[in-house]
């Protein structure tokens, strides 16, 4: 597993059953330093999100929550635990820029809203999958986008309608075992499509083809669609 921050450090943890480590890269400005330890001893991690203050969010799929490993100084960390007994078997996790977390298990997605300088009580936003996520992300909008396993090999995403989220809805076809799915701020999707040994970006912005007066006609509007 592998996740980069917003200041290009690189966060790397094993996968897999036994004792696992997440390890901090930091980037010096011209090359990676040595690691350094952010949470060890772990039975499986099987996700790592990192906010924009440099804290560490890691599933753990052994335990019922959230690690949360914050930045101590002197390349130490200070683990709390989010949403105890809430995520049990989770599978990936994703936070939002205002700090909310979605954690997926295996036939929905919780939030664990930020809120006072605290976590919530974790609610259901998603449920009703048709299988596991293998992971979850968190677009501008926020909009979900989850990667489904090999039962379903798809990428779904559960649109935000500003006060729930909609029914999923499919994006794109012919995956083989999507593992991982990332957004950036404008919008596009970038999938490690693992059985067909690819990497895709995905389109998702809008096309806006104006408005017309009933009655009235326009200029014809010619687009291009790309299909990979």
């Amino acid at each position: 597993i592998v996740a980069v921050d917003s200041n290009d450090n690189l966060y790397v943890a094993g996968l897999g059953s036994g004792s696992s480590s997440v390890l901090n890269y930091p980037w010096t400005g011209s090359a990676y330093g040595s690691p350094v330890t952010v949470a060890s001893s772990l039975s499986e991690v099987t996700d790592i999100a990192i906010d924009s203050g440099g804290d560490v969010f890691i599933t753990n799929f052994a335990a019922n929550y959230v690690l949360e490993e914050k930045p101590a100084g002197s390349n130490t960390y200070t683990a709390v635990e989010v949403g105890s007994g809430s995520f049990p078997n989770a599978s990936c996790v994703a936070i939002d820029a205002t700090g909310n977390l979605f954690v997926s298990l295996s036939t929905s997605v919780l939030e664990a809203p930020w809120s006072g300088g605290a976590y919530t009580t974790p609610t259901t936003v998603v449920s009703g999958l048709p299988s596991t996520p293998n992971c979850v992300a968190v677009d501008s909008n926020e909009n979900l986008y989850l990667a489904m396993n090999t039962t379903n090999n798809a990428l779904l995403e559960a649109p935000w309608t500003g006060s729930s989220y909609g029914p999923t809805i499919p994006v794109g076809a012919g995956f083989s075992n999507p593992e991982t799915d990332v957004t950036s701020g404008q919008g596009t999707i970038y999938l490690a499509d693992t059985g067909n040994n690819r990497i895709l970006e995905l389109q998702t912005a809008a096309v806006n083809m104006g408005s017309t007066a009933v009655g009235s006609t326009t200029s014809p509007v010619s687009l291009t669609f790309t299909f990979t």
